[in-house]
Formats: C-alpha cells, structure tokens, sequence
C-alpha cells in the first residue's frame, strides 16, 4: 500500500472541503503513518474497521487517537468512498480538563510587562475578543467595520462571525497600524507574510515571565479568560457561544450563566484593563 497513490487526491478532496492548509498538512501527515503501519496490505479498503479500531487503541495519545480518527474518515469517505467505514469504531474521548483561566489582574500584568507595540496589541486582541491563535494570524485589517464598531472573525471551517470592538482597541489598532504599516495581515511576519503560531507563543511566554504570571500561559489561556469574565459579568452562555464562534452550545458549557443583552451592547472584559 503506498499512500503516494492516493496523496494528491486526498489534498485536493480536503482542500475542496475548505479545510485549512495547516490541517490539509497534518491529516496528510497522519495518513502517510497509517500507511506505513498497513504497508503489507494491498489496498486501504482491505484494513477492516477492527484492525482500524486496534490501531487507534496503540496511539500514543486520545488526542492523537481523535486526530488520526479525523484524517482515516475524511479518507475513507472522500477519498476510497467506505463512508461507514469508522462507523462501529470507537472516538476516543476528550479529556475534560478544568481550563487555566487568568485573574484581570494577572492579564494587565503580561500588557503592562510588554513594551514592543505588536507584541502588546497580539495579547490585547487574543483577550479584547476572545479569538484563537490561528483567527488572529488570519485576521486582515479590512475586516475592521469602523462604522458599527465590529471586527470580522473568521474562524473553523471558514465560519464568520462578528465581535464588537470597544473604541479604545480601535485607537490601538490604529495605532499600531501608522507604526508599522502591515500590507495585509493584522500582524505581519517578515516581508508581509502570516505571522508564526511559535512566534506568538514565545511573545507570550515570555511576557507572562516577564510579569511574574506563574501559570502555564498560552494564545488559548486568553480565551479561556476572556469567556469567564464575561460570565462574571452576567453574558448569557448563547451569547458567549456566539462570541467564540463555537458551533454547538455543549462546547461552550464550561461557562454556564442566564443573561440578555444586545452583542453590540456587550461589556468587554478588555474595559477593566489599563493600557
């Protein structure tokens, strides 16, 4: 079995599924393990689901067991066209961890820490709009709505959703923007390139030293704040949802509350914060 034969087809069937490059690259990359692992096998459709379940079982890892589980259904599905193919095999569970979440005080600490302007303004927008790691880096400054006060958000599976932006962000903003000029992207890397998901994680890390911040900080510890202070703030869990741009209101339990307000009208936790 040789997953050259079936490489190109399976990066264009995931590409037509609008998934993400980086995502495309590590099914790719799962698959190419699978491979190797049932080389002896003359085809994929000759692997039955018990020895697809047996091989999950001997991952290292449930996050890696999910992530492989991924790549063989897309394959499966688009690709050798055995769509129930996974059906009776088992998807490993997610563990539920208790989310590290930052005190406000701790999240002005880590700004207050950071000197360079772009280092700043990459934790402030991470916190001010609760956004992933790989939404910031995809983020484009004509996605500012300066009229209604929203910035675009696109997020998994190229969904869009909207967030207010409070105004004192949008001076920042604005204000980053006269210093460094960025061609396309929010935060611009070298030559106007994306921005590196390890470059902001470095940026991070070391602001949170830097404030003597000792929990474990990362892109996604931002988030996690940003959605249970607004829960300490009384936002109810649909509007929380919406903020964070998850598709299903289990996702977004861990922050359960009641409230209603008009989004536009939503406080932002980024108003306690001195800047």
């Amino acid at each position: 079995m040789d997953f050259r034969n079936y490489k190109e087809k399976y990066r264009a069937a995931l590409k037509s599924a609008n998934m993400k490059e980086n995502t495309i690259k590590t099914y790719c990359g799962c698959m190419q393990m699978y491979f190797q692992h049932f080389k002896k096998e003359a085809e994929p459709k000759a692997v039955s689901a018990e020895q697809i379940k047996f091989y999950l079982s001997g991952l290292s890892s449930p996050a890696y067991q999910r992530q492989m589980y991924g790549a063989l259904k897309n394959f499966y599905i688009y690709v050798i066209n055995q769509p129930k193919k996974l059906q009776y095999v088992p998807f490993a569970k997610r563990e539920e961890k208790v989310p590290i979440v930052l005190s406000q005080q701790e999240i002005e600490r880590i700004i207050l820490a950071t000197n360079n302007l772009k280092h700043k303004l990459i934790i402030i927008l991470l916190y001010s709009f609760g956004i992933r790691r790989q939404e910031l880096i995809d983020m484009q400054f004509s996605w500012i709505d300066r009229q209604n006060m929203f910035l675009k958000v696109k997020g998994k599976g190229n969904k869009e959703r909207l967030i207010p932006i409070q105004e004192r962000i949008l001076n920042i903003m604005e204000q980053y923007y006269k210093q460094y000029r960025p061609n396309q992207y929010m935060i611009e890397g070298a030559k106007g390139a994306k921005y590196s998901p390890t470059s902001i994680s470095k940026i991070i890390k070391r602001a949170a030293a830097k404030a003597g911040v000792r929990k474990e900080v990362t892109a996604h510890t931002f988030r996690h704040s940003y959605a249970t202070h607004l829960l300490d703030h009384g936002i109810s869990l649909r509007e929380i949802q919406v903020l964070l741009g998850h598709s299903s209101s289990k996702t977004t339990e861990r922050y359960t509350t009641v409230s209603s307000v008009h989004l536009n009208q939503l406080y932002s936790p980024i108003q306690s914060i001195n800047l």
